[in-house]
């Protein structure tokens, strides 16, 4: 790989981000989970909280769900958004939503993420034990804007 590439500005400036502090610091007083430990912590939850509500895709398609935090998280950036979250294990979620489509499936062998294959809504999920991840297959043609979520 050679150097660093520049591949554009954000769409958002410095004072949009400012702005929306006081927003998402009443939001994360609302949190369902507040020990949240091994997971999202305040910082990565503005900065994706940020960048989804700026956004607002259709569509969300995220890897890793714990306990749900991020997943609730995306819901209030992105209240009318499809949400597709993908994990090996289930069993420890604590939030659990009626609007997300849950993936009991390894990311990398996901053919395309929007399939309605097995897909798990509450209460219908099997249990499975968790491996370590594959390299990631770049081949599902996925913009990556964060660590835990796809847009």
């Amino acid at each position: 790989m050679g150097g660093l590439t520049s591949i554009g500005s954000p769409p958002w400036s410095c004072e949009d981000i400012k702005a929306s502090l006081p927003t998402f610091e009443s939001l994360y007083h609302t949190c369902p989970i507040q020990d949240n430990s091994g997971g999202m912590k305040s910082p990565h939850m503005f900065a994706t909280w940020f960048m989804a509500k700026f956004l607002s895709p259709p569509v969300i398609v995220k890897s890793g769900i714990f306990k749900g935090q991020s997943t609730w998280l995306l819901e209030q950036a992105c209240s009318d958004a499809e949400i597709i979250s993908i994990d090996l294990n289930l069993s420890q979620r604590e939030h659990v939503s009626e609007r997300v489509s849950y993936f009991v499936r390894d990311f990398a062998d996901q053919i395309h993420p929007c399939a309605k294959v097995l897909i798990h809504k509450p209460g219908n999920v099997p249990e499975q034990k968790r491996t370590a991840p594959p390299p990631f297959k770049r081949s599902i043609g996925l913009q990556i804007t964060s660590t835990s979520a796809w847009f």
